[in-house]
């Protein structure tokens, strides 16, 4: 996709990784680390490089990643902080973080490492 700044910003999933990446004119710009559990899609940690701040890509790269997550019918668990907050601020997409059995809940308390 293009920017209003003639940017050309690219999300991809890398599998072997398990992570998203975006990219900016090809220069990688950020990331979302991710982990699958069966139909669940474990949102762990999303970072954008200091030299690319203040350009709403994280919310860009979240973004994609949501609407690919539920392409695959996988559920959402938000253990990433930025996540959480963009479900908060995008409630269109709160139906991805469905209901879950107290065990799973209990493993989103975690503390981030």
């Amino acid at each position: 996709m293009s920017r209003d700044d003639g940017a050309v910003v690219e999300v991809a999933e890398v599998p072997a990784e398990s992570r998203f990446v975006i990219t900016v004119d090809g220069q990688r710009a950020g990331l979302l680390d991710y982990e699958i559990d069966g139909d669940v899609f474990i949102a762990l940690h999303t970072e954008v490089d200091p030299a690319f701040r203040g350009r709403g890509l994280a919310e860009t790269l979240v973004r994609e990643t949501l609407d690919r997550v539920a392409a695959s019918g996988r559920r959402l668990r938000a253990r990433c902080p930025y996540v959480r907050k963009f479900l908060t601020e995008h409630p269109s997409y709160a139906y991805l973080a469905r209901a879950r059995s107290p065990e799973s809940s209990a493993a989103d308390a975690e503390p981030e490492h």
